[in-house]
């Protein structure tokens, strides 16, 4: 609690300047943002992650398909995961009342003009934050709306999050008959589960693959003409369709002799996703307490990530959109902080993911990588780069997870504040090197 009042006491003195009404509302209204955010995802990320780091612990987590319905251990789990996501919930509602209040009128409201909130160059860039919520009728000039849609599109990051800590949450949190705010993300990450979940057309959980003929493809639909694949049972002869070469329906206008098989042959050999090493299994206690530990440091490593990138962008608010102007002194005074943040990044994440690996000393790759019988970390671990030669270790599914997290991290300062990348690009920080998942809100769109 201390932490918090003092984040947000130091935001206070760096956001902007208090003289000026107009540059104290908008200090308020930042202000008033962050906290609502920050106490959003302590009370809904937290909840949840104590949510599937209890049900792990259940002897039917990972070995079958029971429900709370039928087994009293995730029972027991889901009547307490209920109740402390009803105050996640009451933080979502006081997030999705910030808006309003900052565009009121003083004295009830902060008195920020509707410009100031929304506009990109000169405000807080709210016009941008629809791109976040695709799913949702964000009105232009509405602060309700704009509010509305950062609190979905705070939770469908703290989904992204969770899945990338825990890829089986998706499924024990269903299981648990747990329900969300989020618009439906969790369960969009159900796909890679190898169960036919709603919505799903297939779903073979590892064997999923956007390169591999005949497969489901990695969003979990049927392979079809246009995929970019060259599915023979599907009576397919070429990829892609409507060109000189190729019909509209995948079939060949000109017959290709060798040079067809040529390239299915190509597409036929490449790598699956890694297999069981063949060592001994953990059991499932040891499963659980591997899980439990990912889930501790890389909600640790979350806070620890986005909290000092908002106080980098706020001392930046303070110069670009207080009466400094954008002086080259506040600048550079406000630089200095986020290029600390680069900094102490990736040892941040190196320390946590240091202390998590003694609790998974006894889970083997393959079990890390499983998503039916293991913790299902092989889709994530497909989009992890690996330069080196041979098959991954515990370690590098391990520090795959927390750099994913980061990302996630990172992700959610544009959705808090979106003129964050904006006011990086006015420094000499390159925004797209320093933070490469600080994405640009139109870049979502």
């Amino acid at each position: 609690m201390r932490l918090r009042c003092a984040l947000l006491g130091l935001l206070a003195l760096v956001a902007f300047p208090a003289g000026g009404a107009a540059g104290d509302g908008l200090a308020r209204c930042e202000r008033s943002i962050l906290g609502a955010s920050d106490a959003y995802f302590a009370r809904r990320g937290a909840a949840l992650a104590r949510c599937v780091a209890k049900a792990a612990r259940c002897p039917a987590a990972f070995a079958s398909q029971a429900t709370a319905a039928d087994d009293p251990c995730l029972a027991a789990v889901a009547g307490r995961c209920q109740a402390s996501l009803a105050a996640a919930r009451r933080a979502g509602a006081r997030l999705e009342d910030v808006g309003a209040r900052c565009t009121e009128p003083r004295p009830r409201g902060f008195g920020v003009p509707a410009a100031s909130f929304f506009d990109v160059d000169e405000g807080l860039a709210f016009d941008d934050i629809g791109a976040f919520c695709p799913q949702m009728a964000v009105r232009p000039e509405d602060a309700g709306d704009a509010s509305r849609c950062q609190h979905a599109a705070l939770a469908c990051n703290d989904d992204a999050a969770l899945v990338a800590a825990a890829p089986r949450a998706a499924d024990l949190l269903a299981r648990l008959g747990v329900a969300l705010d989020d618009g439906g993300c969790l369960r969009a990450s159900l796909c890679g589960n190898g169960q036919l979940d709603d919505g799903e057309e297939c779903d073979d959980g590892p064997e999923n693959s956007d390169t591999l003929p005949d497969h489901c493809r990695t969003d979990c639909s049927d392979p079809w003409c246009g995929d970019g694949v060259v599915d023979p049972g599907d009576g397919e002869e070429c990829e892609p369709p409507g060109t000189l070469l190729c019909d509209a329906d995948c079939q060949d206008r000109v017959p290709l002799g060798p040079l067809g098989g040529l390239v299915r042959e190509r597409a036929a050999v490449t790598p699956a996703v890694a297999q069981a090493d063949g060592t001994a299994a953990a059991p499932p206690e040891a499963l659980a307490a591997c899980q439990q530990a990912i889930l501790r440091g890389t909600r640790r490593l979350f806070d620890r990530t986005r909290r000092p990138l908002e106080r980098c962008v706020a001392r930046l608010a303070h110069c670009l959109v207080g009466p400094d102007g954008g002086s080259e002194g506040c600048l550079a005074r406000a630089t200095a902080p986020c290029q600390a943040v680069v900094a102490q990044r990736d040892a941040l994440r190196a320390a946590a993911v240091g202390r998590t690996l003694p609790r998974c000393a006894a889970v083997t790759p393959a079990q890390l990588l499983d998503p039916a019988g293991g913790l299902g970390f092989a889709r994530a671990a497909a989009s992890c780069p690996f330069p080196s030669a041979g098959a991954p270790g515990a370690a590098d599914v391990v520090d795959c997870a927390f750099r994913t997290v980061a990302c996630a991290a990172e992700a959610a300062v544009a959705r808090i504040m979106p003129s964050a990348y904006g006011m990086l690009g006015e420094t000499d920080l390159d925004p797209d090197a320093a933070f490469p998942c600080l994405t640009v809100p139109e870049a979502d769109q």
